[in-house]
């Protein structure tokens, strides 16, 4: 896609510039580090993570670098409220709509819908994929997975598939649902972020989607994608 587009690609910049600019990021960089490590390691929450990585750039932008002067902050913060509120309306709407499914049952139908179709493992695994890739497109993963675990556990059990090989294959089909529309909250982010129509940058991401989907699908047929490095890492828990 590079080549494509013609992106440029600048020279390496040599080992000292380049030691001086890693110096200057390495303060910014640790913020993917204190929020991820600190959810994994029980620190803290994620909202709470959320909290702590904007106090950290704050700090960086207003005292270590000062590239934002103090007077800027009221204009920063008003449009940090506004970006935020687009994608809030579409959470709420994957809420409602979440509950929706839940309350009717949707749950069983599904698993009752996929068995009868094929008895095949892997029919059975290709129709949960083309459903979580559906139902990723009006919920987060999160609230998909809490409602329909059941179902991927039940379809997952009577195909045979290998438990972490199930939840990896769950997690990359509802990740595609983060850029796809309605929901797309990853995307309308990301668009707003760059201000780019949602139709022009949706075009751009379908490579993207497609190779995710790919990945998804191959790993079906070739389990040591996804289970190679933890039977390698863990032999005893295969």
């Amino acid at each position: 896609m590079a080549v494509k587009r013609g992106y440029p690609a600048n020279p390496f910049p040599g080992v000292r510039a380049f030691g001086g600019i890693l110096k200057r990021g390495a303060a910014p960089l640790l913020i993917p580090v204190l929020v991820l490590g600190g959810i994994v390691g029980g620190v803290f929450t994620p909202t709470e993570g959320s909290i702590i990585a904007v106090g950290w750039a704050l700090f960086l932008s207003l005292i270590l670098y000062r590239d934002i002067p103090l007077r800027a902050m009221p204009k920063l913060l008003t449009d940090a409220v506004i970006d935020f509120a687009v994608p809030m309306f579409t959470v709420a709407g994957a809420g409602i709509f979440g509950w929706l499914i839940a309350y009717l049952g949707a749950a069983q139908l599904v698993v009752d819908f996929i068995t009868g179709v094929t008895s095949n493992p892997y029919g059975i695994m290709l129709l949960l994929i083309a459903f979580l890739l559906l139902i990723g497109t009006v919920l987060n993963p999160i609230s998909a997975t809490l409602i329909f675990l059941p179902i991927i556990q039940a379809l997952g059990t009577t195909a045979g598939v290998n438990p972490v090989h199930l939840g990896v294959v769950t997690t990359i089909a509802l990740s595609v649902g983060l850029i796809t529309p309605p929901y797309g909250i990853c995307l309308l982010i990301a668009a707003q972020i760059g201000e780019v129509r949602i139709g022009r940058a949706m075009l751009a991401a379908l490579p993207i989607c497609a190779l995710t989907v790919l990945i998804a699908c191959l790993s079906l047929w070739v389990p040591n994608i996804v289970l190679g490095l933890p039977k390698l890492l863990v032999p005893q828990l295969f």
